[in-house]
């Protein structure tokens, strides 16, 4: 009988606990944008409990959420700091339907953070338009014009959509779906475009927040939009203007000294006399496939190796040759060299074809790696995730994979905040050791 009272008891306090809390409503839309040039990843929650990380130019997933107060909280990893910071909060009502985006600008270390704030967009199923609200996140812009025409359409005065400061946002516009163009320019100056879109085909009954964003160093362009539908996900608008490139690095150690040709004729000659371990600077290319074309140098008539190539609208690109004789390979892929303030970023490929696979060290200066842990363990022709490390003077090693002789370094390694570093490990003619190299900064 005792236990009986009990559990009613029980059943009663909680029946009371679920009494006294609010009964929602409906749900709103909550989403966040990092618009801090140079941030590094920023994580957004609601309370404690992470959304999403957030990236320069990234928009975070869209999740709803019942129509009570919410604290949002911002973390980031800043200088000095081995654990995540808090940067910033905010207190936000969700109401019913509504549609909120946060927004961090400023500093990193001490952001603003500012929300945009309207109806969710509810179509009919006959509705024939799309919804934009244009937003201007370039820092180096106090105030710019937007342009949403029809491909073909120029710039004219009086035509834009309207004119934006930085860190604000047009209301919400209905055009007709279709295929647009959007065109930038400073405020009465339709003449002087600072940013132009290819053509994009916007659906019926979709709606989409469009921001510019100062461009950085993965960017061939000073400025790029994106557009961020409420629902989720991105696509991103290069400026059109600007060609892609390439980078050609030779970790082939023996292939002969090559001319690199884009055409099937060997007329059209892109790069000369590219050695074993060069580094090439960076090179436009056409936005169509390509094959690139090594004879040696001098000498068009032998093809020593041929590489296909899709270019990213938009895009840097690069193309390791690996490899030897008949086995002789290419990696092609999209650098990371976005800086970020707070910490010094580095990226490692493994081109030495003596070893299977080797060990990586960085220590500080002048401190054995006797009872160090390496930082990577690369197999050969395997390029490394991009990781982190603090700023400071590093001594890099290379010894082979669960062993502690040294086959290459020890080399100096000077970071700083900011630095995105590559490093290539190379063959030597003594096959018992190895080479390391930076990859020269453009």
């Amino acid at each position: 009988m005792r236990l009986l009272f009990s559990l009613l008891a029980l059943i009663l306090l909680a029946s009371c606990a679920e009494s006294d809390l609010p009964n929602p409503t409906g749900k709103g839309t909550i989403r966040a944008i990092n618009a801090i040039k140079a941030s590094p990843e920023v994580a957004f929650r609601i309370e404690e409990r992470v959304i999403d990380a957030l990236k320069y130019k990234v928009v975070s997933a869209s999740p709803r959420f019942d129509d009570f107060e919410y604290p949002f909280n911002f973390d980031a990893r800043l200088a000095g700091k081995l654990e995540p910071q808090r940067i910033a909060s905010k207190v936000q009502k969700i109401d019913a339907d509504g549609d909120y985006t946060f927004v961090l600008t400023g500093a990193i270390a001490t952001p603003d953070v500012t929300v945009w704030q309207y109806d969710k967009r509810v179509f009919a199923d006959t509705d024939s338009v799309t919804q934009a609200r244009f937003a201007n996140l370039a820092a180096s812009q106090n105030s710019i014009d937007f342009y949403f025409a029809a491909p073909g359409v120029s710039p004219t005065a009086g035509a834009a959509i309207g004119t934006i400061t930085y860190g604000d946002v047009l209301p919400p516009q209905d055009f007709p779906a279709g295929s647009y163009v959007i065109t930038i320019t400073p405020p009465g100056d339709p003449a002087t475009i600072l940013y132009q879109s290819t053509s994009i085909a916007y659906a019926p009954r979709t709606a989409n927040i469009i921001p510019v964003f100062d461009g950085n160093e993965q960017d061939l362009a000073p400025y790029n939009v994106r557009v961020f539908p409420e629902q989720g996900g991105v696509s991103n608008l290069p400026d059109v203007r600007y060609a892609p490139t390439i980078r050609f690095i030779q970790t082939s150690i023996d292939l002969p000294p090559a001319d690199i040709y884009d055409d099937e004729a060997l007329t059209s000659l892109v790069l000369t006399e590219h050695k074993f371990a060069d580094v090439s600077g960076d090179i436009t290319t056409g936005t169509g496939d390509t094959t690139y074309r090594y004879t040696p140098t001098g000498n068009p008539g032998a093809i020593l190796f041929e590489q296909e190539f899709e270019p990213t609208v938009g895009a840097h690109k690069q193309l390791i040759v690996m490899g030897s004789g008949s086995e002789r390979t290419a990696l092609i892929y999209q650098p990371d060299r976005e800086s970020t303030s707070t910490l010094a970023k580095l990226r490692v490929f493994q081109g030495s074809s003596n070893h299977d696979i080797l060990d990586v060290y960085f220590v500080a200066a002048g401190i054995p790696i006797t009872e160090e842990v390496p930082r990577l363990s690369l197999p050969y022709k395997i390029l490394s995730e991009v990781f982190t490390m603090p700023a400071g003077d590093y001594d890099m090693y290379v010894t082979p994979r669960q062993d502690k002789t040294i086959v290459a370094g020890p080399v100096s390694i000077d970071l700083a905040l900011g630095d995105t570093i590559e490093i290539l490990l190379l063959d030597t003619v003594d096959p018992a050791t190895a080479a390391i190299s930076v990859v020269p900064p453009l």
